[in-house]
């Protein structure tokens, strides 16, 4: 009797560890599943990774030839803007000059005007002092006529013949 209690005893923990074992076999199939799931989904990961990493580097590589052209547009710019406000430094000192120029010249036209007013003043004065002269001249011809054909001269009167 002790025996067969023993037995089915035996049985029973046979049976259970049949159960266990059954039971940790689907758990094992279910982890071993599982886990090749997980190295699937953990190689996609990698090569995403991957992915992306090079997509990071060409983004970074671009970027930087980006910066490195902005840079060079920038230097560009910075020159013709240098050059730029010399020419128009240039330009102003040259503006400058030429109001300077015209300044004197101005003045030495009016210097010249009034130059040529004093000449025009003086040929007036010469024409006139020269119809004078011209008038005496007539008059003291007259005379010389006068007295020659031994007439009287008086100053201021027509000669009589």
């Amino acid at each position: 009797r002790r025996s067969r209690h023993e037995l089915y005893a035996a049985s029973a923990e046979l049976e259970t560890a049949e159960a266990v074992s059954q039971h940790l076999r689907h758990e094992l199939y279910a982890a071993a599943v599982a886990n090749r799931e997980q190295a699937s989904a953990n190689s996609e990961e990698a090569t995403l990774n991957r992915r992306l990493s090079s997509e990071l580097e060409a983004l970074s590589r671009q970027r930087a030839d980006a910066d490195s052209g902005e840079a060079s547009v920038n230097r560009r710019l910075s020159a013709h803007l240098q050059t730029a406000e010399g020419e128009a430094q240039l330009k102003a000192r040259a503006a400058d000059e030429e109001a300077s120029a015209n300044q004197r010249l101005s003045v030495e036209l009016g210097a010249a005007e009034a130059v040529a007013e004093r000449h025009a003043i003086a040929a007036a004065e010469e024409a006139s002092l020269s119809r004078r002269l011209s008038a005496q001249l007539e008059a003291a011809e007259r005379a010389l006529a006068a007295a020659a054909a031994g007439a009287v001269v008086l100053p201021g009167r027509p000669t009589e013949a």
